[in-house]
């Protein structure tokens, strides 16, 4: 008998600051010369037309900082909130309040355009420069939104979209680094709201036998605490507010237990999907394959995804080990590292998931890592090598040890409580690390200066700088080929991802010379690792090759003959995702 936990896709969308009346008027205010841009095309009539085919919900985005400026794009005067404005500057950093407004993002680039953006000081919310005598503008949140409540919701506007040209964004919890669930001058299928969840303690997926029954979706951290109330857990993202249907799944997802289960997509068993044509279908390993299996780390790029069953794994006693040391070199964390490198082959086997953050504030070093199976025992056995090494540093040359060892009374949700800064700026870059790396003292040594330039080269921020983590699926080989992620994920000991951060009145310049300085920190690892591979979700935007960095030209190759069939017409695209025309004036934001 086979436990699982069926999940709904909480896809979100993009949002818009201007109110129904001055889009309205935006769009007939045309000049005589036509827009070649679907969106000015528009006719207030048209949209009149979509908001009562949606009964009436058709919705205005709203920039979460507007009550706090006095102005609007194109001069239009505002009146301040202060009570409002107070709120959002309580919760400008609160990863929970943010993903629960359509008009805020977790990194305000997704916000941005240009420059122009309706943003606060992350590090001194309160602080009136940010908002005071400047103007607040939509930037790239989509102007129209649509909280999606069924798959006649999204068939509506898929229908729009044919008739007008106008781009569809879809938006789950908004944590896309690369700003793809947001653009301008499009409309927004938000899934976030998408939420329910249904147990089946037999499930069998459709087409292959009578169905047991089926479900909605939810955020990560509502699946975990659900699961566990049936004595049993499942595979997500590291962090809590990541929607574990959307997004995250459909790009491969990693969490830390990646390293027992495999991926997100590992254990999907079944998905209700809206593909382009506008016809809902299910996909499971018995009908629709070939949409399955591109659903399975293909991207979002092939449907709006509703509905999904994931398998529910059997519930832990977890171990949780946690060190922090602080006043700490760069050459002594890394040579931590090092006795935490060798040991990732016997990690792996006993299925270790976790990160190695060095830098973490300057002069800080942090490890976490969770087991799902050993005894106390075992667990201190396998990471005493490395308990040991930092002990041994205590009180020399000025080292602190803050915390070193495992945690009484640990769950998997107390390390996923642990998450990055949000309501700032943020740029990141992976490579996936292999293996056969770390099983010599050379491959080790060849690696440690690279990863020590690309820290140095990054530099120090809000944002970790270099996270080193372990939640690749070496022990699920996926020898059938069955998922479409590149197979590099399968082969690999780490992901490094450089990360670097900043603020809200950073220039265009400013920001594309970040993306350069991500770049080429990565750049160097590539260079390491020919033949390896990225992840989707934490790439780099300037990836030289995203097609094989994500997929592996075979795999590829046949995901776009897939798009091609369910998606001639290329209605959803986004940044690098499959069949995406980087010439596209949608991501002319990313031409910096």
């Amino acid at each position: 008998m086979v436990a699982i936990l069926s999940l709904s896709r909480t896809i979100a969308s993009i949002l818009a600051l201007t109110s129904l009346s001055n889009s309205q008027d935006a769009a007939a205010a045309t000049t005589s010369q036509p827009s070649s841009d679907p969106y000015d095309r528009i006719t207030p009539d048209q949209w009149n037309a979509l908001n009562a085919s949606l009964s009436g919900r058709l919705q205005t985005a709203v920039p979460i900082a507007q009550p706090c400026f006095d102005h609007f794009d194109g001069d239009r005067q505002l009146r301040p909130n202060s009570g409002a404005c107070a709120a959002v500057q309580a919760n400008w950093t609160n990863t929970l309040y943010r993903v629960q407004q359509f008009g805020a993002y977790e990194q305000i680039f997704d916000e941005r355009l240009h420059g122009r953006a309706c943003s606060l000081n992350a590090l001194e919310p309160t602080d009136r420069a940010a908002f005071t005598d400047q103007i607040c503008s939509l930037g790239s949140i989509p102007p129209y939104y649509v909280s999606i409540r069924n798959a006649q919701d999204v068939q509506t506007v898929m229908k729009f979209s044919n008739q007008t040209g106008l781009p569809i964004i879809v938006k789950n919890t908004g944590h896309d680094y690369a700003g793809r669930s947001s653009a301008p001058k499009s409309i927004a299928l938000w899934t976030k709201n998408l939420v329910g969840q249904t147990w089946h303690d037999d499930f069998v997926p459709e087409g292959c036998k009578p169905n047991a029954g089926a479900g909605k979706a939810i955020t990560n951290q509502a699946a975990y605490t659900f699961a566990d109330s049936h004595n049993s857990t499942v595979v997500g993202a590291a962090f809590q507010t990541v929607g574990a249907s959307g997004g995250w799944m459909l790009g491969g997802g990693h969490g830390f237990l990646t390293g027992k289960h495999g991926l997100g997509v590992d254990s999907i068993l079944q998905f209700k999907v809206v593909t382009p044509d506008g016809i809902l279908r299910t996909a499971n390993k018995c009908q629709n394959t070939d949409l399955f299996w591109a659903l399975r780390g293909g991207g979002p790029a092939f449907g709006v995804v509703l509905e999904s069953t994931i398998q529910a794994h059997p519930g832990y006693n977890f171990k949780v080990a946690i060190v922090i040391v602080n006043n700490i070199t760069v050459d002594d964390q890394f040579e931590v590292f090092r006795t935490f490198a060798h040991l990732r082959p016997r990690l792996a086997r006993e299925g270790w998931g976790g990160a190695f953050i060095p830098e973490y504030t300057p002069g800080q070093m942090a490890i976490s890592m969770i087991n799902p199976t050993l005894t106390d025992i075992q667990a201190a056995d396998t990471f005493a090598p490395v308990i040991n090494q930092v002990q041994s540093l205590n009180n020399t040359n000025g080292i602190q040890v803050a915390m070193n060892g495992f945690q009484p009374d640990a769950s998997y949700l107390f390390i996923q409580s642990i998450t990055v800064p949000v309501g700032l700026g943020a740029f990141i870059g992976s490579r996936l690390l292999p293996l056969k790396m770390f099983e010599s003292d050379d491959g080790i040594d060849k690696l440690i200066p690279v990863l020590k330039s690309g820290l140095s080269r990054v530099g120090p921020g809000v944002w970790p700088p270099l996270i080193l983590l372990m939640d690749t699926p070496l022990m699920t080989p996926d020898t059938n080929r069955e998922t479409s992620v590149t197979p590099a994920w399968r082969n690999s000991a780490f992901q490094a991802v450089y990360g670097v951060s900043y603020q809200y009145q950073t220039t265009p310049a400013q920001e594309g010379v970040l993306m350069k300085t991500i770049n080429q920190a990565v750049q160097d690892l590539r260079d390491l690792t020919p033949g390896s591979g990225a992840y989707l979700n934490e790439a780099d935007i300037l990836e030289p090759n995203h097609a094989e960095a994500f997929w592996g030209k075979q795999n590829y190759e046949r995901l776009l003959k897939i798009k091609h069939k369910y998606d001639p017409n290329n209605m959803l695209t986004g940044w690098q995702y499959v069949g995406f025309d980087e010439k596209d004036p949608l991501f002319d934001r990313y031409h910096l």
